[in-house]
């Protein structure tokens, strides 16, 4: 992915992208390579655990969430979404990652078997996981700033597009600076300016609308 990151972030330069810059740009608030402290925990899921969160969708699109795994019918058990109440959003890197157990098997221990995946890479139909521990649909995530006019440009662009997106001001909001920094590191490039469009798990550095629908059709 770090390739088709660095191709669209030159595409997004060829394409005249606008983009605003400071003489000091917000730096990444964790540098350096991706280590084990940049994953999530391991997650213990099993019947005794009264913390978690099991989401799951019907065969009518209706999603329901339960305490208790014994509760989510056995028709929709091989892919339940689990958010662990116990830990903060932080600590669960929400912003990447989700779980994802499968509650038709069991160790030898009685816990279920689970997969951490990307909240890109993997989607509940029309709902994924956001940082805060919620759900939203919106496919856009606009790191910006009260100042500057490319992100309001983007803004205004995505309205009158019918674009659903979330915007978060990364000098107002220290969780949404952190939680680009850690979406950068592992797209391996360092934002030198604002905005950054978060489209479908492609950073794009600056606004260009040819750029944003080449990631939108990338999916």
């Amino acid at each position: 992915m770090t390739r088709t990151l660095r191709t669209l972030a030159t595409a997004i330069l060829a394409l005249g992208a606008v983009g605003c810059h400071r003489a000091k740009a917000p730096a990444p608030v964790d540098g350096g390579a991706r280590a084990a402290a940049d994953l999530p925990p391991a997650l213990a899921i099993n019947d005794s655990r009264k913390d978690l969160i099991f989401s799951w969708q019907d065969d009518q699109g209706t999603f329901h969430d339960t305490s208790k795994a014994s509760q989510v019918p056995e028709a929709f058990r091989k892919h339940v979404l689990v958010r662990d109440l116990s830990r903060t959003p932080k600590e669960l890197h929400a912003d990447e990652y989700m779980y994802v157990a499968n509650l038709t098997q069991k160790d030898d221990d009685g816990g279920y078997a689970y997969a951490v995946v990307s909240r890109y890479h993997f989607r509940l139909p029309e709902v994924e996981a956001e940082a805060d521990g919620g759900f939203t649909d919106a496919q856009i995530i606009v790191y910006g700033t009260s100042w500057c006019g490319a992100c309001a440009e983007a803004r205004r662009y995505f309205t009158a597009h019918h674009l659903t997106f979330v915007d978060k001001d990364i000098e107002k909001d220290p969780q949404a600076a952190a939680e680009l920094a850690r979406k950068a590191k592992r797209a391996g490039f360092v934002p030198n300016g604002v905005p950054v469009i978060d489209v479908r798990g492609h950073l794009l550095e600056g606004f260009s609308p040819a750029a944003v629908q080449a990631a939108l059709n990338q999916g």
